[in-house]
């Protein structure tokens, strides 16, 4: 009987040193990102709510929250400015015919800072657009709410990084800038 109590007393124990780890997953309906960017003629902006996305937040018996494997991707063709002929350009220099998805791969784990329920953190990962994956920062901010987890952040590129040409219009008298960013704000539960 000894036996059996000092055996459930060891899983009892292991069972809860285990970290506590909640996946949570873009809800669409109320997420966004959008890149925007510059031209000789104008500032454009394209966005998309169709985003696939999960990432593990993990405490620690310490309290201490990390952020792991972290995945989001979205089509090119769902960037969307309501302008056709922009929209066709940006999918030419996307190369969405050839590679239709862009995607960011969270590389290593990292932790939360956490301050008045609010939290940031920057994660390590590649990115890949075009067909051409890189390593990227991204700095994300976030607060928690009735189970829901609001991140956002943004994320500075340049366009030929990515062995992207910047679109041009007209004869190459209509160009648009190297320099994009992308923003975004997400809801995850």
């Amino acid at each position: 009987m000894n036996t059996k109590k000092g055996l459930f007393s060891l899983i009892a124990i292991a069972f809860f040193t285990v970290a506590q780890a909640d996946q949570v997953s873009v809800e669409q309906k109320e997420s966004k990102i959008s890149v925007s960017g510059t031209s000789t003629v104008h500032d454009w902006e394209m966005s998309t709510s169709l985003i696939d996305g999960s990432t593990q937040f993990i405490r620690s018996d310490d309290g201490r929250v990390e952020i792991a494997g972290t995945k989001i991707s979205l089509k090119a063709s769902d960037l969307s400015s309501g302008n056709s002929g922009l929209d066709k350009k940006a999918y030419e220099a996307l190369k969405s015919e050839k590679y239709s998805t862009i995607t960011f791969v969270q590389t290593a784990k990292v932790a939360v800072i956490e301050n008045n329920g609010e939290f940031t953190a920057t994660l390590s990962g590649n990115l890949t657009i075009a067909g051409k994956t890189k390593p990227a920062t991204v700095t994300i901010k976030g607060s928690s709410a009735h189970d829901r987890l609001k991140v956002s952040g943004k994320v500075p590129l340049k366009m030929t990084d990515f062995d992207m040409e910047p679109p041009r219009a007209m004869m190459g008298a209509i160009k648009s800038g190297n320099e994009v960013t992308v923003n975004f704000d997400t809801v995850l539960k």
